[in-house]
């Protein structure tokens, strides 16, 4: 992770000495973003480079929010999680967001609208409540060398959490106000009270952070 000042920034890789591939892009303050360097599907044509903006609002209790992106040199595909496809005709250099209940998933990735050879095995991920999951497919899938690059970041939980105590009044204190033809004696209320999240900023690559990121891994 870099931490960038707002504004235009031009990004270079190099191989030795030669420039593949440069590009400019743009960070706003307290945002998210991967810049990510890669080949399209058809290998023979130069290398790109891809903005990806992280999308670091709170999410529901329970919820975790996961993120796939197709860099890899290989053609449309299908994203499965635990055997079901979830992202359809994802093409190289497409990002596709989805929200799902915090468990322990497998993700594996297929040629689009097949039922064939996967272009990656499956991968365990575990999806933490309160996260945002990010996948890259990368590599070649003509040399057999699809990869997938993870990385968890907190964004936190926003909206009302289930209540562990609700108060019903005592003495019939709260069936009184309900019933008899004066002024009720007894006074009761029910509080509920909502617990969120604003302003949450967290570094992924090109950020000011106040919370770090979890992890990031190969699945090879």
């Amino acid at each position: 992770p870099l931490r960038l000042t707002p504004g235009s920034h031009v990004v270079t890789f190099k191989e030795g000495d030669k420039t593949v591939v440069s590009a400019m892009f743009t960070v706003k303050a307290g945002t998210s973003t991967d810049v990510v360097a890669h080949r399209t599907a058809d290998a023979s044509r130069s290398a790109v480079v891809t903005v990806f903006p992280n999308d670091l609002s709170g999410i529901a209790p329970g919820k975790t929010r996961l993120v796939v992106s197709h860099v890899a040199v290989a053609p449309a595909v299908d994203i499965r999680v635990d055997g079901t496809p979830l992202f359809r005709n994802v093409a190289s250099g497409e990002s596709l967001t989805l929200e799902l209940p915090a468990k322990t998933s497998a993700l594996d990735v297929v040629p689009t609208a097949t039922s064939g050879s996967a272009l990656l095995s499956p991968v365990q991920l575990k999806l933490d409540a309160g996260t945002l999951t990010r996948v890259f497919l990368i590599g070649d899938s003509t040399a057999d060398s699809t990869d997938a690059v993870v990385q968890e970041i907190a964004v936190g939980v926003v909206g009302s959490q289930r209540p562990t105590k609700v108060s019903t009044g005592d003495g019939g204190q709260a069936a009184d106000s309900f019933v008899g033809g004066g002024p009720s004696l007894a006074v009761w209320a029910l509080i509920a009270s909502l617990l969120a999240f604003a302003g949450v900023t967290v570094l992924s690559r090109t950020a000011s952070a106040t919370s770090p990121v979890i992890g990031s891994w190969h699945s090879r």
